[in-house]
Order: structure tokens, then C-alpha cells, then sequence
């Protein structure tokens, strides 16, 4: 996942070679951006490997499939818009939930799998010390549960009919302070973004 300020651009990077990756960038604005992947070894360990680059503005190619990019608010009528307004303390496991609203203000009706999920967030603490990548199963990479499982197919989630428009993460923030979570989800064929600014108490 590459963040901005005011921009959030997912991706899924191949493995071109033994320990490399590579992906395309997609058309981006000049400035300083923070990149941040996330990595499972063959033995199920998870690491995010985190770095920064100052980029021109990149004509790059358009994105594919389940990757996306959006604006912080996104552009559209329709929206994202969280769920509950419980105080969030550190160390105090909570949810986070979020509902998609078609343009007319309504729970939206055409929602896909994205990735093999209901949605994805990621938690960024204001001075960049934290960052989280959630599922609504949690933040235990899919990748991780189908190395310890044995099932290729552990963490996808099943859609054999209509998909709600509601979504959550169980997350418990390590440390008070003030965060942004990004929030993307699937729906008529179109990624969408939001962006939400939480303060975490002790």
C-alpha cells in the first residue's frame, strides 16, 4: 500500500524474482509518499517492510483487477461513513465498522468481494510508528492462514448470495495518539476509498 496526505493506492506486487518484487506504478501526483508492504515468508511469518521516496508526477499505468486508487475524501456521491462513535482506548480491543451508502443515501446493493473479502482498512498512526493491515477476520495475513492451514483458499470469504453493505475490523490499537484509517471496499466493479481520523486514548 502506497499513502499520502490526501492519496491511498493499493497494489498486489509480483515476484519477478527470488526476493524481488515489482509492480508498475499507477498515475501519481509529485511528492513524498510512503510505502509500506506487507510480506509473508514461506513460513507464514508476516513482516511490513516500510520506506519513503519522492516521486515526480508519474503519467504510469492504469491500475487492474483489485487495484486501486483513491482521494482523501474520495470524489463521488457515494460514501463510506463509520459506523458507532464508541471512545477508543489503547490496549482495549475494538471494531471498527463502516457502512457504504449508494448516492441516494441508501446501504448500496451492489457489493463485490475485494481481494477475497468483504473489505480491507489499514491503521497508520499519525507519525508513521504504526501501521496495521486489517481483514474483517483481523489482521493476520491471508497468506499467513494458508501456510498454517494447509488451505489455499483460508481467509477468502464465501459470497454465495448478496453482499452486505456493512463491514468491520477487529482491531486493538497498541498505543494512544492520534491515527487515519483508510478504508476500501468493492462495489459495481469499482474500488472505493475512505478515510477516517480517530484519536486513541490511554
Amino acid at each position: 500500500m502506497v499513502t499520502a496526505a490526501l492519496a491511498v493506492t493499493s497494489v498486489i506486487v509480483e515476484e519477478v524474482d527470488t526476493g524481488h518484487l515489482a509492480q508498475k506504478l499507477p498515475p501519481m501526483g509529485a511528492g513524498r509518499w510512503a510505502l509500506y508492504a506487507d510480506v509473508v515468508n514461506r513460513d507464514g511469518l508476516a513482516e511490513t517492510a516500510v520506506a519513503e521516496i519522492d516521486l515526480p508526477e508519474i503519467a504510469g499505468t492504469p491500475l487492474a483487477g483489485d487495484d486501486s486508487t483513491g482521494e482523501v475524501p474520495p470524489a463521488g456521491p457515494d460514501r463510506i461513513v463509520r459506523v458507532g462513535n464508541e471512545p477508543l482506548r489503547a490496549r482495549v480491543p475494538a471494531r471498527l465498522s463502516f457502512l457504504v451508502e449508494d448516492e441516494n443515501g441508501r446501504p448500496a446493493s451492489d457489493m463485490e468481494l475485494y481481494m477475497g473479502m468483504l473489505g480491507h482498512a489499514a491503521v497508520l498512526k499519525r507519525d508513521r510508528t504504526i501501521f496495521a493491515h486489517l481483514h474483517p477476520s483481523g489482521s493476520v495475513p491471508m497468506a499467513a492462514l494458508q501456510v498454517a492451514s494447509g488451505d489455499a483458499h483460508a481467509g477468502h470469504a464465501m459470497a454465495p448470495g448478496k453482499l452486505p453493505a456493512a463491514v468491520s475490523f477487529p482491531y486493538g490499537f497498541p498505543r494512544a495518539g492520534d491515527y487515519r484509517v483508510f478504508v476500501q471496499v468493492k462495489r459495481g466493479g469499482q474500488v472505493r476509498s475512505g478515510a477516517f481520523d480517530l484519536t486513541v486514548t490511554e
